[in-house]
């Protein structure tokens, strides 16, 4: 966990599965049968953890309950939205997110970002681990400071991955040029250099996605 994220208030959304298959394919939302049953107890641990690192309790049964919709597209109808269970701490501190139906990871973020009241949000995968401690502080300090700027605000900061190294140069990109010079054409000199001490992170939730997941997928990259 981000030490500077002692202060943010965490939404935790714990995706679902679709089906039951002979083996696991979770980016398709399918699991073994195996899998159906240990998914109980996967969603009872998880809470616990986070419950535990954040708020140093692992109790669930003192938290307050309320329910939500979810929908998929532009199609607000029944047929298009999924019903969703949150469960939180009584200060909000943490909550936790459960559809009744697997969303997927967008729209897993997106029924997260709808809960949040702060104007940042930091989002995290479950299976995705930090190599260090990020300064939020300062990060937020350059997006605050940005947002006179009218050509190029810094609204989104993304932080690469061992995958992404060559991202510029792959062929998503290569035979893109005009995005190509528009995003050079945006950089900032210095950009990630600051002096400034960290400050509160209050101004910023933390919204995890927990897909359900078991190790062995053929499909996972």
């Amino acid at each position: 966990m981000l030490q500077s994220s002692a202060q943010c208030r965490f939404i935790v959304v714990i995706d679902t599965y679709d089906r039951i298959g002979p083996q696991a394919r979770l980016k398709k939302g399918q699991v073994t049968a195996e899998g159906a049953r240990d998914f109980v107890a996967y969603k009872s641990n998880a809470k616990k953890l986070i419950l535990r690192e954040v708020c140093q309790k692992d109790e669930t049964c003192g938290l307050d309950q309320s329910q939500g919709r979810a929908e998929y597209g532009s199609r607000s109808t029944e047929t298009y939205a999924v019903d969703f269970l949150t469960n939180y701490t009584q200060d909000k501190r943490i909550t936790f997110v459960e559809p009744s139906r697997r969303l997927g990871f967008g729209l897993a973020v997106r029924t997260a970002l709808r809960l949040t009241e702060t104007p940042y949000v930091w989002i995290q995968q479950h299976d995705w681990a930090l190599d260090s401690d990020i300064p939020l502080g300062p990060i937020l300090d350059i997006m605050e400071t940005s947002l006179s700027d009218q050509i190029a605000p810094v609204k989104y900061v993304c932080f690469p991955s061992v995958r992404m190294l060559s991202y510029a140069t792959s062929a998503h990109v290569m035979g893109f040029p005009t995005l190509r010079e528009l995003t050079a054409s945006l950089k900032v000199p210095g950009f990630g250099k600051t002096a400034t001490p960290p400050r509160s992170t209050s101004r910023a939730a933390v919204t995890l996605s927990i897909p359900f997941q078991i190790p062995e997928d053929p499909d996972r990259p």
